[in-house]
């Protein structure tokens, strides 16, 4: 039900009607969020398919209905946002980048995890790509050793 559907069936109640206050938000609540749940599932896969160089469609009922599942859970665009670009980040130019696809990065035992994730991965030898850890190891091993004054 979007919004004027909400204020129609508002309209549509006699006025002799009592309805609570908590009525009202509970229809308002259920009414943003069916509004939403419309929404982000095919924005995460369109955002999905421009990081990762995916072509997801929107017709794919088990991705809309991974990423509807996070957003009953109470997860938000930005979240699914933040999942795609970390495992972009880290498996992209990887054997790992064919696990970049809704299944993967949105069900229910692995979104979490991803989400939380700390942004310190180990280093990709196949690639050569440095992490933070290892710049901040590298910095540390610099900042530690002993200047002899021998160069």
């Amino acid at each position: 039900m979007d919004i004027k559907a909400f204020f129609n069936w508002l309209n549509a109640l006699p006025i002799d009607k009592t309805i609570t206050v908590g009525e009202v938000l509970s229809m308002a609540n259920d009414t943003l969020l069916e509004k939403e749940d419309n929404t982000i599932p095919l924005k995460v896969i369109d955002y999905l398919n421009s990081q990762a160089g995916t072509t997801f469609t929107p017709k794919n009922k088990k991705a809309i209905q991974l990423v509807s599942s996070r957003v009953k859970e109470g997860y938000t665009f930005v979240d699914f946002k933040i999942v795609i670009d970390k495992k972009c980040k880290q498996w992209l130019g990887t054997e790992q980048a064919i696990y970049l696809r809704p299944i993967t990065l949105f069900n229910a035992t692995k979104f979490e995890t991803y989400l939380n994730e700390s942004e310190i991965t180990k280093t990709n030898k196949e690639n050569g790509k440095r992490t933070k850890l290892d710049k901040i190891k590298s910095e540390i091993t610099e900042a530690t050793q002993p200047d002899w004054g021998l160069d």
